[in-house]
């Protein structure tokens, strides 16, 4: 599957980081049909990035029905 990583200055944009609830950067969203499905804040491991990266590639395990 495909992610698709965006950037957003927070300094700029005040609304997002309010609506999110930011609370320290870098703070990462993964989005699936419009819904959050994973988080991460701060600066994981190489390791942990790749997990989180794969998993949201497939977000199938992520979903809760």
């Amino acid at each position: 599957a495909k992610v698709r990583l965006a950037k957003l200055n927070v300094d700029k944009m005040e609304r997002f980081p309010q609506m999110l609830d930011v609370t320290a950067i870098p703070a990462v969203f993964a989005f699936h049909k419009g819904n959050m499905i994973a988080t991460f804040v701060g600066c994981p491991q190489p390791q942990e990035l790749h997990t989180w990266i794969t998993n949201v590639g497939d977000p199938g395990p992520l979903l809760k029905d």
